[in-house]
């Protein structure tokens, strides 16, 4: 049975996240008690921010005048922090991170506390002026205590959100999804800005290029769906087009062929998969790209 009491909030960590997440909850009506963090000077900025809030470094004060604590702090370092603070029965502990697993807080448990995930499906740049909106933004729940459980999915739904339920077997997925997503399309974007210096142009004006279509892109996902968003020469089914990327690409920047040809073969899988491309021709792109691996992986083995 939970003992899980109160709903005075804490954040213990005063970066993007924690910002992002104290503004957001204070709005929806939540008692948003206090702030802890290592940076000083951020921690009284938020609690500014706040209105009624303390700001301290001291962990003891942040469980004296918080029922349920959320850890914004790096994910490496929520073990140690959480080892840090002088929990105690009755009350929540909750990290922030999508691929940490809940366990890492069970030294919190041993105190009679319980524990929980509570992640949002976003993206938090540091170079942000402003606290991040997090309407429309997907939480990712996970506690095994029930109370807490709810807890956790009435916040998302009073920041206008949306939850779904996560654990420590499915977590990794669902954090890798997030970073394919996010992380590795800005890896991708830059590799693309990159080509431009090849024929006279520098990032900032391949990315005046590059930006709309990326926006139109993800605006055609959103409205029509992924399969349906789908264009280019391997939807089409364009061989001698690919063939002739990747003949650039070896002369030119042959440390970019790896990459395009292992989106390619996820772009002919997918094409195939959703029927818009004929499996035999998708079967010829797949060889071509996949001769394209072979031979990268066998040089770079000699």
């Amino acid at each position: 049975m939970t003992t899980l009491r109160g709903d005075r909030v804490g954040i213990l960590g005063a970066g993007a996240v924690g910002t992002a997440l104290a503004v957001g909850l204070s709005e929806a009506g939540y008692n948003v008690t206090a702030i802890t963090s290592r940076n000083t000077d951020r921690a009284r900025m938020l609690a500014g921010l706040i209105g009624g809030a303390i700001h301290t470094r001291h962990a003891g004060l942040l469980v004296d005048v918080a029922d349920i604590v959320f850890l914004t702090v790096p994910d490496d370092a929520i073990g140690a922090v959480a080892e840090s603070v002088p929990w105690r029965a009755g009350m929540a502990a909750v990290h922030c991170s999508g691929g940490t697993p809940v366990s890492v807080l069970e030294c919190a448990g041993e105190y009679g506390a319980v524990i929980g995930g509570f992640h949002p499906l976003y993206t938090f740049p540091p170079s942000a002026k402003r606290p991040v909106t997090l309407e429309n933004v997907t939480f990712a729940i996970e506690s095994r205590d029930p109370a807490l459980h709810h807890q956790l999915r009435d916040m998302a739904h009073a920041l206008h959100g949306h939850a779904i339920d996560i654990n420590e077997k499915t977590r990794a997925l669902y954090h890798i999804s997030g970073v394919l997503a996010s992380n590795y399309l800005v890896a991708i974007i830059a590799e693309a800005a990159g080509l431009w210096a090849q024929f006279g142009y520098n990032q900032s004006q391949a990315l005046q290029a590059l930006l709309p279509l990326v926006r139109g892109t993800v605006g055609n996902i959103e409205r029509d769906g992924a399969a349906a968003a789908l264009t280019g020469p391997i939807v089409r089914g364009d061989l001698g087009t690919v063939q002739a990327h990747l003949e650039q690409l070896r002369a030119t920047l042959p440390s970019v062929v790896p990459l395009y040809a292992a989106l390619a073969q996820a772009t002919a899988k997918f094409a195939v998969d959703a029927q818009r491309l004929d499996g035999t021709r998708g079967a010829e792109i797949l060889a071509l790209v996949g001769r394209e691996s072979s031979e990268t992986t066998g040089q770079a083995n000699r």
